[in-house]
């Protein structure tokens, strides 16, 4: 198994805090739980935007975060969100 490296961390620390904020939001403001697209899954977006923009500060190429991080973090951040909207 691979080391995790100091981006892992930081798309792990992005997603957590992103699932926290998201699970406030939608708890303070109940009406965006019939979004078109269900809160539930905005960490996806965080996660795209959060690679486009680690691709693009590195110059292009392979893609820097490994897969099974990205599902780790993407998971995590959703659980999150549910869990802290008592859907859990």
């Amino acid at each position: 198994m691979s080391q995790l490296r100091t981006l892992d961390y930081a798309f792990l620390a992005v997603m957590g805090a992103t699932g926290l904020a998201v699970a406030a939001f939608v708890t303070r403001n109940p009406a965006w739980n019939e979004a078109g697209i269900p809160p539930i899954v905005w960490p996806i977006a965080v996660s795209f935007v959060f690679d486009l923009a680690s691709v693009a500060l590195k110059g292009g190429g392979t893609p820097p975060l490994a897969m099974p991080v990205r599902a780790v973090g993407v998971i995590a951040s959703m659980a999150l969100v549910a869990l802290l909207q008592g859907r859990i």
